[in-house]
């Protein structure tokens, strides 16, 4: 036999060796034990809250909205505790009422700003009719008239407001449905174009150039929460002289409420929108602190 040829043969027998090894060292792979997780003990003060605690998250989730964009919504701040038990409560509530209603209404201005309608032509006039009566009465109807008004965008919610059961009718409906809802609503608002130019300023306020009391301009004081600006002689009482360090205007100071404006940390008062959290433990889990409270 020619050495050139037993040479190769060598060389197809080795070549074909290491396949072999290579698809046997590739079977073998390192499986990493399961991590046991050990329980978190929380104490007896962790469980005050109304609504139960897969459903805390969520209901979390639209209070920071309702709660950061409460000037542009035009809202009164509250505590996360009340509107827990606003959304438990199997009555009427006229803080739920007064959140939808408040949402409801910033939407149908910014879709009337966009050129949107949401009804025929011909039922356009009854439907301005029931906008204009938008009341602590009529608000579950209007909510279920602009949600059936396009199902393509809330057609995963349309049977929580349509009424079907008739034991418990929108907005006398679970929690599920009425936190769904309510969610909803939250998207819609924060993809409008005035959430959008408040991110794009990120939360910076621009001040208005005339008094809210008497429409002139001139020398005027600024508030540090919202565009309102006053002359100090229309103030009641008036000022004489420029306070010092921030001055709020006499709608926000009616408007700090106990609870929910004295308690929110230094980078939330500075315009941040995203809630960044205060660690991480071994376990991997994360703590946030929010609405006074410290969520696992």
């Amino acid at each position: 036999m020619d050495s050139s040829d037993s040479e190769s043969d060598n060389d197809s027998i080795s070549s074909h060796g290491s396949s072999i090894s290579n698809a046997t060292s590739s079977k073998i792979r390192y499986v990493e034990p399961l991590k046991v997780v050990s329980p978190l003990s929380l104490p007896a003060s962790s469980d005050d809250l109304l609504l139960e605690p897969e459903n805390i998250l969520q209901a979390l989730g639209v209070y920071e909205v309702l709660r950061h964009f409460s000037r542009i919504i035009r809202l009164t701040p509250f505590r996360f505790e009340d509107f827990c038990g606003a959304i438990q409560s199997p009555e009427q509530s006229a803080l739920l009422a007064q959140i939808h209603i408040a949402l409801l209404r910033f939407l149908l201005t910014e879709d009337d700003a966009s050129g949107l309608t949401f009804t025929a032509s011909d039922e356009k006039d009854s439907f301005n009719i029931l906008t204009y009566c938008l009341g602590d009465f009529t608000w579950p109807e209007l909510i279920r008239s602009y949600i059936s008004s396009d199902k393509s965008e809330f057609g995963d919610i349309v049977s929580a407001v349509s009424g079907n059961d008739r034991d418990s009718p929108f907005p006398f409906t679970t929690v599920e449905n009425r936190l769904k809802v309510l969610q909803r609503l939250c998207d819609q608002f924060l993809a409008s174009n005035s959430v959008r130019y408040d991110i794009m300023n990120e939360g910076m306020v621009e001040s208005e150039d005339h008094c809210r009391n008497c429409c002139k301009m001139g020398d005027l004081l600024c508030c540090e929460n919202c565009p309102a600006v006053y002359h100090l002689h229309c103030l009641k009482p008036p000022l004489e002289v420029v306070p010092d360090g921030d001055w709020l205007c006499p709608v926000c100071e009616a408007h700090q409420i106990k609870g929910v404006t004295d308690c929110l940390p230094d980078w939330n008062r500075d315009g941040w929108l995203r809630n960044a959290p205060l660690g991480v433990d071994r376990e991997g889990r994360k703590y946030w602190f929010l609405a006074r409270r410290l969520f696992v």
